[in-house]
């Protein structure tokens, strides 16, 4: 519901979305420099892993919000739109 945080079960799902969304972005930069350098200093796996404990971090509105950046992200992509 708007205003509720989430369940630690459901945050949980929630970051491994994410995790998985920003590894595959990263993936698909097909920069081999960026690839080796992420996965070496394990910066996404760090980066939510310190979320874990804090599931009253999401909330609707923000969960809905990061969605909306992802699809803004992944068309800008799709379209080659450097800017």
């Amino acid at each position: 519901a708007p205003g509720k945080h989430a369940t630690r079960k459901l945050f949980s799902q929630w970051l491994d979305a994410e995790e998985q969304f920003h590894t595959r972005l990263i993936a698909a930069s097909r920069n081999r420099w960026l690839v080796k350098t992420a996965q070496s200093v394990r910066v996404i796996s760090l980066v939510f892993a310190a979320h874990r404990q804090a599931p009253n971090l999401l909330t609707r509105p923000i969960a809905e919000e990061t969605a909306r950046h992802h699809h803004e992200l992944l068309s800008l992509l799709a379209a080659n739109d450097v800017e």
